[in-house]
């Protein structure tokens, strides 16, 4: 019974090497997977603030075209106004001469009675 636990305790010290000599390197691997996940991450991070960043300007983008739209229906409507105002300014104005003729008319008319 000595002789097999000493045969699996020398098997198991060529094993303990084996591991040692292969847990360097693991660890090292698993250094630079934590590195490169850091650094994922934080390029994660930068993308979406830039995302963010994006979303916001195309909202203001949109926004800015909204009002240019809503100014330049305001100011056909201005436009519409201010040709409706003269047409009527127009049409008063005929509308007073004509008033004017006809009693000159009148006046002429009973002048001549």
């Amino acid at each position: 019974m000595c002789s097999a636990y000493l045969h699996i305790n020398i098997q198991h010290t060529g094993l303990d090497e084996a591991l040692g000599r292969v847990r360097s390197p693991l660890e090292n691997l698993r250094a630079e997977i934590d590195e490169l996940r850091a650094a994922a991450a934080q390029a994660v991070k930068q993308l979406e603030g830039k995302l963010n960043e994006r979303q916001s300007i195309l909202s203001a983008h949109r926004r800015l075209e909204l009002l240019l739209d809503a100014e330049q229906g305001l100011q056909r409507m201005e436009v519409c106004i201010y040709i409706r105002v003269c047409v009527c300014a127009c049409a008063r104005a005929r509308a007073h001469v004509r008033a004017r003729a006809r009693a000159r008319a009148r006046v002429h008319v009973h002048v001549r009675m």
